[in-house]
This record gives structure tokens, sequence and C-alpha cells, in this order.
């Protein structure tokens, strides 16, 4: 097959007519392009002067345009707001979307110390998350429900362009308050970045992307952060202050078992004694192992004399009588060991131990809270958890572990206190009735901010 290509110029070469000599003879136009050929003779090109600045001035507009696009800042997408009722969070949002949240105060610690708070915060819409939020202080009491004038102030930064979102959140929080039959004031409020700082808590930082960048380190408790670079004393205050009266919720749990905590020391002394008497046994099957538990595993009463068979069946009733009277079991020898170890440090000799207890006062209970959290869990007086979170911490890790533990426990406390006041059938507030409400309040105080300073 021939090559089409050269099939097609040669046709075209016979359709094309035949050049004449004085054609051929004429002069070859310039290739300059401010030249054009006038009859044959290269002359310059004439420029339209008008037709340039027009030109030039549609470029000018252009790139002015331009321009303005990349110049001109944009709003962050990043934005920060804070809900205040008495507990105050902050939230850090990506466009409307939660992104993390942040307790302000130590109160709101309560209600973030629990991780199904959290989780159902981040994700969420603003305004779902703020409801969430607002209903989460109302179980526990925070906003209450039994009485009219309540009010949640929501403050988003200007900086970021928060008024769109805080009219949703507006609106979000007056059907909260109908649907509940709550008389409550919602305030939300777009305040320049020093004002929201104030608001929001955060002493450091000189911008909305630090204040975004605080938020973003996952310190979600307040405490968590104020436990940064204390020391181990600091850190032992303020776990006590969280508590509460430490001192004294100590002093009273030993002067009401003052007996039974005497009696278990003297119960683990004899444990760790008779267990001695086992071991140092000549009749004793064991060449290695020779503690009661191993022996008990691993050899059949057939192997006992008749006297060590008498200390065995000494020492399982012994054991008994312990878990019985106490709550506590001895799993194996060096349990026994680390208890009586504990009872070593005692100020004074067991015989001692219940002039020494009678006379304890919050002072003494400061200088050996440990150790007393260690004898009276010997005793059974204390159970294990709260035996252990009476112990102070030594460390900013225990602090911040032992410390939501004690918010855990606060949450599900107030959450048992205030289950009747939260969920009292209330009737519906209409649209109408509840506007009627609001509006009175921001004529008798000027605005609702001035009722919000008025009120807390």
């Amino acid at each position: 097959m021939k090559n089409w290509k050269k099939s097609w110029l040669n046709e075209l070469d016979n359709i094309t007519p035949k050049l004449s000599d004085e054609v051929k003879s004429a002069p070859i136009p310039a290739r300059d392009g401010n030249v054009i050929n006038d009859g044959g003779v290269a002359v310059k090109r004439r420029y339209n002067s008008k037709a340039l600045i027009v030109a030039a001035a549609a470029i000018l507009l252009c790139l002015a345009i331009v321009g303005t696009v990349l110049l001109v800042p944009k709003k962050p997408s990043a934005g920060v707001f804070t809900v205040e009722i008495n507990p105050a969070v902050s939230f850090v949002t990506d466009g409307d979307l939660v992104t993390g949240v942040m307790a302000v105060n130590e109160d709101a610690d309560v209600v973030l110390s629990v991780s199904e708070v959290r989780e159902n915060i981040v994700g969420k819409k603003i305004d779902e998350a703020v409801i969430y939020y607002v209903d989460c202080a109302a179980k526990l009491g925070y906003l209450d429900f039994s009485n009219d004038g309540s009010a949640v102030r929501v403050s988003g930064c200007k900086d970021f362009g928060s008024d769109k979102l805080l009219d949703g959140i507006n609106g979000a929080l007056q059907n909260y308050f109908t649907h509940k039959g709550v008389y409550a004031v919602a305030i939300t409020e777009s305040v320049d970045f020093a004002e929201y700082k104030a608001r929001s808590g955060f002493a450091q930082g000189d911008s909305l992307a630090d204040i975004i960048g605080v938020v973003g380190e996952g310190k979600t408790l307040s405490l968590e952060r104020s436990a940064e670079n204390k020391s181990a004393e600091q850190l032992q205050l303020s776990y006590k202050q969280l508590i509460g009266d430490y001192d004294e919720f100590m002093l009273v749990q030993v002067k009401d078992n003052v007996n039974k905590i005497v009696e278990s020391a003297a119960d683990v002394r004899a444990l760790r004694r008779l267990n001695e008497a086992i071991e140092q046994s000549a009749d004793n099957p064991s060449f290695l192992l020779k503690d009661y538990w191993s022996v008990k595993s691993y050899y059949a009463v057939a192997a006992y004399t008749q006297e060590f068979s008498a200390l065995m069946d000494e020492m399982e009733t012994a054991l008994t009588e312990y878990k019985n009277n106490y709550g506590v079991e001895f799993a194996d020898k060096w349990a026994v060991i680390s208890a009586d170890t504990k009872l070593d440090r005692l100020p004074v000799p067991l015989e001692e131990l219940q002039e020494w207890l009678d006379g304890l006062t919050a002072g003494i209970i400061e200088k050996f809270s440990a150790l007393l959290s260690d004898i009276m869990e010997i005793a059974g007086v204390l159970d294990e958890g709260i035996g252990e979170l009476m112990k102070l911490p030594s460390n900013v890790t225990e602090f911040v572990a032992k410390s939501t533990e004690i918010l855990q426990r606060d949450f599900n406390k107030r959450i048992d206190e205030y289950k009747a006041t939260y969920e009292q059938v209330r009737q519906e507030i209409t649209a109408d009735d509840y506007a009627s409400y609001i509006n009175g309040i921001a004529e008798r105080y000027g605005s609702l901010g001035e009722y919000w300073n008025a009120t807390r």
C-alpha cells in the first residue's frame, strides 16, 4: 500500500495551478512582525495607539483581579467557641465540625472526665456538640432545671467569622430549652480576640492559632494542664484539694475502725509466723518450696506427718477466718509478707498500735496517709479502689490517673443525685412564650449580655 501522505501530496500538485514566471520572480514578503508587504515593497507596520491602550488596560484589570484574590486574607477555617454555664469548655472547629474540646475550669473536668462524653462531642457539628454538652451539664446539676433564669453563654471569636455558626447555636439552644420546658436564657456573642481570650480561660497565646494549638495538644482536663512542672509535694496538695477534706476523711475512717485495724494487724503477723513455722518444720516434705501454698499444691496429705498436718490445718483455718473477717484473701506467702512489711513501717510496735491510732490527729494523718491507707486496706476497711485513691500521687502520671478516677466517681454520684430533677416531666414551651420571656429579660436588663453579667 502506498504511503497515504505521499499520495495526497501528489494529488495536491495535480490540482494546483502552475505559477507564472512573473509570480515566481515577485519579491518575498518580509518575515519581520513589524513589517508588512505594501505592493511588493516592505514597509513598517502602523500601530493603532487607541487599541493598544485598551489592551493594556484589560491586562492591568486582570492582574488586579488576580492580585485581589491572592492577597486578600481569607477567614480561617478553624475556629473556637467557649460555652459557659458554671462548668466552661472550649471547642475548636474546622468549619462547623468540632475537632477538639477542652475544659476551662475544674467543674468542666467532671463533665469531660468520662471518655464517652468526649467521644460524643468531637466529630459533631458545633450546634449539636453544644447541645450535647449542655444536656450533660444539666444531668449533673450544673444547669438548674428547677428554677427559671439559668443561662448559657456561648462566645465565638470574630477573627474566625463566627456569626453564622453562633446564630445556629442560639437557635439550637432555644429549641432545646423549649422542648425541655425550661425557661433558661441562651446568649451567643461574637467578641474580639482579647475578650474571647478572657472568657475562654486561655492564659497563654497571642493569636487564634495559638489557642487552637493548645487544644490540639490533647490535654482535655484543666487539672492535667495545671499539673505540668509541679513538684511531688505540689501535686499531692492539689490532689488533696480535689478529694476534698482528705485528712479529715482519713481520720474518720481510722477512728471508726480502730479495733478492726488492730485485730487485722495482729492476725497478719500471726499468719506470717505460722507460715515460717511450716517452712522451718523438720517434717516439711518439700526440698525447695516449703511455704504453705507450695506444699499444699505439690504434696498430698499422705506425705504429711501428724504434727506437720496439724500445722497445715491451722494455717488453712487462719486464712479462712481472715477472709471471712476482713474480706481479704492472701494468694501466696508474698502477699502475707508484703502486708506484714507495711506494718513494720508503723512508728510504734503492734502492741502500742491501738493507743497510737486513738491519738491520731489530722496533722499526723497528713504525715502517714499512705501508710494508713495500706493498713486500712489490709483490714478490709477500704475497698481496693478507694484505698488506692487515698494514696497520694508521686508524679504527674499518677496524679492525672488518680484525679481522673475521682472525677469520674463524682460524675456518677452527681448523675444519681440530680436524676429526679433532670427527668421531671415538664410541659413544652411554645416559641412565642419563650420569645416573650427572652424579650422581657432583655428589656429589664438592657441586653442578654447585661443579664449574664448581673446574674453571675
